[in-house]
């Protein structure tokens, strides 16, 4: 549900039901129909869109979700868990010589429930730019930084486990942190490619592993009918 208070502030409210069991199970890609619900989620964000030469979208959210789960380095359950999170993209350049080439920045910020969810907080920033050549007006390039900071009490049940199991626990960064450089190409109206490589540093953050630094290559094929 949406409602726009003025052209400028929209508020955003939506409800999601929670199947996790039915996650990555291929049987069920096509079911409309709850099976393991376990609660609801509901998301509430108010939007800023700011116009102009330079426009700009900011986001303010805040979202509930109601199922129980396990609270972290316990057996009791954790009666739903909450998050926040802050959304900017912003033109910061616009070329005074080709129309539709813009430079836009953009940055997120997240923070999650300590109790029972794997990460506590997520940043990110980068820059796209539009129309990166003359011939090419509706093809991106995009480069992007993200750091997720693990449960610290993730980190606190991983730590204890390797005490009690007489081994050492890895000298481990606190956050998994990902660099990525993208291009995306309009092939036709309504299909889009974009090859993409990453650098993610210190991929064992969350699993509480050592694991080098990996250099990961990847295509996303977006179809639109």
């Amino acid at each position: 549900m949406k409602y726009d208070f003025s052209p400028n502030w929209q508020l955003r409210v939506a409800a999601f039901n929670v199947d996790p069991d039915s996650n990555g199970n291929s049987s069920r890609a096509w079911r409309l129909d709850p099976k393991h619900t376990t609660g609801t989620v509901v998301p509430i964000e108010l939007v800023y869109k700011h116009a102009g030469t330079l426009p700009g979208e900011y986001k303010l959210g805040y979202y509930y979700d109601s199922s129980d789960v396990k609270r972290i380095g316990s057996n009791k359950d954790v009666n739903g868990r909450g998050g926040h999170y802050l959304l900017i993209d912003q033109a910061v350049w616009a070329s005074s010589t080709s129309a539709g080439r813009v430079l836009h920045a953009f940055g997120q910020y997240s923070a999650a429930s300590e109790a029972a969810s794997p990460f506590s907080k997520w940043y990110g920033a980068g820059v796209v730019l539009y129309k990166p050549f003359e011939g090419r007006p509706r093809d991106t390039i995009a480069l992007g930084y993200g750091r997720a900071v693990p449960n610290p009490r993730s980190r606190d049940v991983q730590e204890l486990a390797a005490f009690n199991a007489g081994t050492d626990y890895p000298n481990l960064n606190n956050a998994e942190q990902l660099i990525e450089l993208s291009y995306g190409y309009q092939a036709t109206p309504w299909l889009t490619l974009r090859p993409d490589v990453q650098y993610i540093i210190e991929p064992g953050a969350f699993s509480g592993e050592s694991i080098d630094n990996a250099l990961v290559l990847g295509l996303q094929v977006k179809a639109v009918f």
